[in-house]
């Protein structure tokens, strides 16, 4: 029953069970319909079904997230790490200091229409000023020398889109942008800094700023609600818990990011299907390769395509060694192709080359193929005859 436990009129289970102890044969039986012994309180709640308790929290679980909207998801994650200077999963945020809540309570008190008036500052065509395009020079400088990919990620966004948020941060009245993930998320300090992220997010998310980063479907950037939860469930779920972690236990959070990757390889190791067991023949000693669906099989042979030779190519096209280790067949195929370049001393400059770069092959065999024909064992006539007469033995 989803609306609580029942009330039994005679107290507790563990009175129930003493009082009927304590009645012995005095205890009524069952009744005539019952088919079978009766079920005590206790082994009901056992056979019932529990419904899985749900963490309680801010907190959205990736798997909970429909596939269309995590790409504006992790274009949300990277605001808010530019936004709070975050740029490592090592980075968590830390108490806010007393100087930074006192100088939003001197600017907005709680009487006032904060949501109106954070409007109307944001709205204000204020020019960025110098300050806010040192810190985007600043924040690039960092993001380029950091090494993650939450880094390479932030570095990839256009500058203008930078300074435009920076400045909104700026206009809003804020020093900076660091939301307390300790305290109240409806808090008058935490709503300021959530209204901020919404509108500079829609500002530069709809100028395509991350885009080119993730699949980000512009439609559910005006879907207020869904940004808001989102916004939450990362600020106050995932970096609020990191960062109450971290203040328990200083460094937990490195250590705790190694262990998840750890744990996430070993999740793909134990049975993928590159994995298997080799074993040696106990007969050859040679390693045998456990067969395996999915594992690739034995590479196979050279087809006689990659043997076989080209052909309308000048003899010079082999080397000699190679050439003269061919058969009298394959070495005779060749014997009318000719030369096509003299011995490497005529090639080694330009004007040796011109000498007989523009020579008729009649005079450049005279004058230069001879010597080059000389390292090639061509077929002898007696060979070239004997290899007619197989050819007419063979027809025969």
């Amino acid at each position: 029953d989803s609306s609580g436990p029942s009330q039994d009129p005679q107290g507790p289970p563990q009175q129930r069970r003493r009082h009927d102890h304590s009645q012995g044969s005095q205890s009524q039986s069952p009744p005539d319909n019952a088919s079978g012994p009766s079920q005590t309180r206790g082994s009901r709640r056992s056979s019932a079904k529990k419904p899985k308790k749900q963490k309680k929290g801010w907190k959205i679980s990736r798997k909970n997230v429909p596939q269309h909207t995590r790409g504006l998801q992790d274009a949300l994650h990277l605001h808010v790490r530019i936004l709070m200077r975050r740029l490592t999963a090592q980075s968590v945020p830390t108490p806010i200091p007393p100087a930074v809540k006192a100088s939003f309570e001197a600017r907005f008190s709680p009487t006032d229409d904060v949501t109106a008036r954070l409007d109307d500052l944001l709205s204000q065509a204020v020019p960025p000023a110098n300050t806010a395009f040192r810190e985007v020079t600043d924040f690039l400088n960092t993001a380029r020398g950091t090494q993650s990919q939450i880094s390479n990620c932030a570095a990839r966004v256009a500058e203008n889109h930078l300074s435009a948020m920076f400045n909104a941060v700026s206009n809003a009245g804020l020093l900076s942008f660091a939301p307390d993930v300790f305290g109240n998320a409806d808090s008058l300090y935490n709503l300021a800094h959530e209204h901020v992220f919404v509108h500079s997010f829609r500002a530069v998310g709809l100028l395509f700023a991350y885009s080119t980063i993730f699949e980000v479907n512009l439609a559910l950037i005006h879907d207020e609600h869904l940004l808001r939860r989102f916004y939450r469930s990362f600020v106050f779920g995932h970096l609020g818990e990191q960062a109450r972690i971290e203040n328990r236990r200083p460094g937990q959070v490195a250590i705790n990011i190694v262990k998840n990757n750890q744990t996430r390889r070993r999740d793909d190791v134990p049975e993928p299907e590159c994995h298997s067991e080799d074993e040696e023949d106990p007969n050859t000693g040679q390693r045998v390769a456990h067969q395996k669906p999915g594992r690739d099989g034995a590479r196979l042979p050279a087809t006689d395509l990659s043997r076989s030779l080209p052909t309308n190519v000048p003899i010079d096209y082999f080397s000699p060694a190679f050439f003269n280790d061919m058969t009298v067949r394959e070495r005779a195929s060749y014997m009318k192709n000719g030369i096509a370049l003299p011995t490497e001393e005529h090639c080694e400059t330009w004007e040796a080359i011109q000498k007989w770069k523009g020579l008729s092959d009649a005079v450049f065999m005279q004058k230069y193929g001879t010597a080059k024909l000389a390292l090639y064992n061509l077929p002898t006539l007696e060979e070239l005859e004997r290899l007619d007469a197989d050819d007419t033995m063979d027809s025969d």
